[in-house]
């Protein structure tokens, strides 16, 4: 997924499906659970209008753009939550394999990586719950 942004400058959510395949040299070891609260989820739409750009805007005219609609942001927030997670745990057991190999410096490092990932991933999870209540 990836955004673009219209003529206007609204950011517009562009998606389409695509596989790949990567590989792991180690072995997963542990995995992570998360609770996420799930609140009653309800439609609204935003719009706003473009006054006093009749001339020299593309046509704009006055009309009225919708907003990205709120489904769409909340699908974006949730995939890079989740990316995100994963990349953190993905960290985390290469922390151990560095410990494990006897570069306990390396993997302290890591470590306090892994640790901002979580902490930023906070910050992504309240904003995916403030979003899904407005």
């Amino acid at each position: 997924m990836h955004l673009i942004h219209d003529e206007n400058g609204n950011l517009c959510v562009h998606s389409h499906d695509h596989e790949h395949v990567h590989t792991h040299t180690y072995e997963h070891t542990h995995t992570h659970s998360h609770e996420h609260g799930h609140e009653d989820e309800h439609d609204h739409e935003h719009s706003h209008t473009h006054s006093g750009c009749e001339s020299g805007c593309s046509g704009c005219g006055g009309h009225t753009h919708e907003e990205p609609q709120g489904d769409k942001l909340v699908a974006l927030l949730d995939y890079m939550l989740k990316h995100n997670e994963h990349h953190a745990a993905e960290l985390d057991q290469v922390a151990e394999k560095l410990r494990s190999a006897g570069k306990g410096a390396a993997a302290d490092q890591l470590r306090k990586a892994v640790d901002e990932f979580q902490k930023g991933n906070l910050y992504l999870n309240l904003a995916l719950s403030l979003v899904k209540e407005s």
